[in-house]
C-alpha cells in the first residue's frame, strides 16, 4: 500500500472519519496531501476495492462501515 493510501487508511480506522462520513474531493484531498489527483484517485480506488470506502449515487466517496471493525454491524 503506497503512501497515501496508508495516510488515508488511518485516518479512516483511527477515527477521524466515522462510518458514512463523505469523503473531501479529490482536489482538496490531493492539496492537503501534496500530490496528485490521480494519486488520490488511485488511492481510493484501492481503499474501494478493499472494502474500507464505498462510491455513493451521487460521485461522492463515503466511509463504509468496514472501515472501523468496531462499528461493523
Amino acid at each position: 500500500m503506497d503512501r497515501v493510501s496508508t495516510s488515508l487508511l488511518t485516518e479512516l480506522t483511527g477515527g477521524a472519519l466515522e462510518p458514512g462520513t463523505r469523503l473531501a474531493g479529490e482536489r482538496e484531498l490531493a492539496g492537503r496531501l501534496g500530490v496528485r489527483c490521480r494519486t488520490i484517485r488511485a488511492a481510493i480506488d484501492a481503499l474501494v476495492d478493499a472494502g474500507h470506502l464505498v462510491r455513493g449515487r451521487d460521485d461522492a466517496t463515503y466511509v463504509s462501515r468496514r472501515a472501523r471493525p468496531d462499528m461493523a454491524a
